[in-house]
């Protein structure tokens, strides 16, 4: 999994966003966020299907213009 975390505000801004299709966009990484909502950073899992970060969902929010597909291993 790519992540992009801490800098996601800074290239979001443009006229298009384009993101991998096993990428995740995010300000707040999933253990952070599940550290400050549960003070438990062993639910990262559960706070990172919360926060709807993966480019089905933010193409689905229409927060990304486009989902590129990745090549297969």
């Amino acid at each position: 999994m790519k992540a992009l975390v801490g800098g996601a505000l800074a290239i979001g801004v443009a006229d298009r966003i384009y993101m991998l299709e096993n990428a995740v966009y995010s300000i707040l990484s999933p253990e952070g966020y599940a550290s400050i909502l549960w003070k438990d950073s062993s639910k990262a899992k559960e706070a990172a299907s919360i926060m709807k970060m993966t480019a089905k969902d933010l193409y689905d929010f229409k927060v990304i213009d486009k989902v590129l597909k990745e090549p297969n291993r």
